[in-house]
């Protein structure tokens, strides 16, 4: 995430994502935002669940693959895109809802 005060969680590691527009379904506001923050056209997303963070946002949370190298994405948000193993995410400084979103559901994201 971008280092800015105003924002929850600055200069934090988080997912790609944002919030979804008016009239708009969640799935879309998904394919929009990786759109507009990777520039790239997300394939099959499937959902794993929902949580509420700390900032008093729902977030709901899908996975998908991305068939291209880093090098090859164009990030427009935030200060640096990179991938992770799953036991990795939990040495970086992540907010705790989603730590917590992410033991609890281990099984369906490795599956």
């Amino acid at each position: 995430r971008d280092n800015k005060p105003t924002i929850p969680y600055p200069n934090y590691w988080s997912f790609l994502g944002g919030h979804v527009e008016k009239n708009e379904s969640i799935e879309h506001a998904l394919r929009r935002e990786i759109k507009e923050e990777i520039d790239y056209e997300l394939g099959d997303a499937f959902y794993l669940g929902r949580f509420d963070d700390l900032e008093g946002s729902l977030v709901h949370v899908y996975k998908s693959r991305i068939n291209k190298e880093l090098s090859e994405l164009t990030l427009t948000e935030g200060q640096k895109l990179d991938f992770f193993s799953f036991d990795e995410i939990f040495r970086l400084k992540i907010p705790e809802s989603l730590r917590e979103f992410l033991i609890q559901n281990k099984n369906k994201i490795m599956t």
